[in-house]
């Protein structure tokens, strides 16, 4: 029935199918004298492989890339076993082992050339590295000044909005006050108008007529012709008029009551054309007012645009000193680097010429034969020819006899 044995490592997969050992044939066959010369061989044979070279080879097995670490551990513990017999007495199990054993080998050393070639290129192409490095701070420092003064004259250009938009917000809070005062006035003008038709149409041709004898009534038509601005001596011989019957008023009393009523007549047209004029100031105040909101607008507007703007400019700026600042960083940095490269490359080259020195330690026990026996001693031979020599007569006299 016997057991399967895979090794999933190689390519393509190796399989072992090995078969119970027949212990009669092997009683029969094996002569009782060699059941220890054979083990004592076998014991010699591994005992003479060279241990430094062994130990090597199975730790560059164990290097090998991309290989699972239980299947490197596993083929590395074959080395010793598989290469302890030489190539014509070698089984065919081992042989397998060995040829997984070289093509892991193979992989390091072709891992190892790669890493050496990379690391060559790298320390070839130093001087363009360096240039590129010298020339990229170069261009960094450039570009980070050229965004420094960007962003000062957004920055300035920001200030000036915000003082516009200061301005701007005075100049219409200054017209809305003036608007505000000029209703006041209007209204004011409307009332005295409104008044000054009262009187001219029901107090003053009342007491034009005559004195009805209400004292407190008077005393107000009077105060009314004070506020209408009228003369204060005029308004003074008003009250004194206005106060007598018509029985007892004399001609001066009737040249008063005519310049009250003339100064009536001009206050109210005054009052009149003051309001018309009003009208006209407050839709030039209102325009004022939506020119000043305009100019707020347009200066709050700005005022956001830039502030974008100078956030933008704020960042490539700082983006661009930082780029610099790498830059700078990558140029002080190539000497240690190239420093270490160096290191590496020799590094990975010695480790290269160590693992080639293995794989040829490796095809050297690989490849080994039996070596002849050694020829028979001359002291030997001689006897042997003497000895002969002396049974050649004794046969012969036998015969004779």
């Amino acid at each position: 029935f016997g057991s399967r044995i895979s090794f999933p490592g190689s390519n393509p997969p190796l399989v072992f199918h090995q078969k119970p050992p027949d212990r009669m044939s092997a009683v029969m066959k094996r002569p009782a004298a060699s059941a220890t010369g054979g083990a004592t061989k076998k014991t010699k044979a591994q005992d003479t492989l060279p241990a430094a070279k062994i130990h090597a080879i199975e730790a560059a097995v164990g290097q090998a890339p991309g290989v699972n670490t239980d299947i490197l551990q596993m083929i590395s513990s074959t080395v010793k076993t598989s290469l302890s017999a030489p190539k014509d007495t070698r089984c065919s199990y081992a042989e397998q082992c060995l040829h997984m054993v070289g093509e892991l080998l193979s992989k390091v050393e072709e891992h190892l050339k790669e890493k050496v070639a990379a690391l060559e290129k790298k320390v070839c192409s130093s001087d363009q590295e360096k240039a590129t490095r010298i020339a990229a701070v170069e261009a960094s420092d450039k570009t980070a000044a050229e965004k420094s003064e960007t962003l000062k004259v957004e920055q300035s250009k920001l200030k000036a909005a915000k003082e516009t938009l200061i301005e701007a917000k005075k100049t219409l809070k200054a017209a809305e006050k003036d608007m505000e005062h000029a209703n006041n006035e209007l209204e004011e003008a409307a009332k005295k108008k409104e008044k000054l038709d009262h009187d001219m149409t029901v107090a003053f041709p009342k007491y034009k007529e005559d004195f009805d004898g209400d004292a407190t009534s008077l005393k107000e038509f009077v105060k009314a012709l004070k506020n209408f601005k009228l003369d204060a001596t005029l308004v003074d011989y008003a009250a004194t008029c206005f106060a007598k019957r018509a029985s007892e008023r004399r001609s001066f009393d009737s040249l008063v009551i005519v310049e009250v009523e003339t100064s009536l007549k001009e206050a109210l047209a005054l009052v009149t054309e003051l309001l018309a004029a009003g009208d006209l100031s407050k839709s030039t105040k209102s325009q004022a007012i939506e020119v000043a909101k305009e100019t707020l607008a347009k200066a709050e507007a700005s005022e956001l645009e830039l502030e974008d703007t100078v956030k933008n400019a704020t960042k490539e700026s700082s983006d661009a000193a930082s780029a610099k600042k790498e830059a700078e960083k990558a140029a002080k940095s190539f000497e240690p680097e190239l420093k270490k490269t160096s290191s590496e490359l020799a590094a990975a080259n010695k480790e290269l010429k160590s693992v080639e020195e293995t794989i040829a330690w490796f095809t050297e026990l690989r490849d080994r034969v039996t070596p002849p026996p050694p020829p028979p001693a001359p002291m030997e031979a001689e006897e042997a020819v003497d000895t002969t020599a002396e049974a050649i007569p004794a046969e012969s006299t036998e015969k004779q006899g």
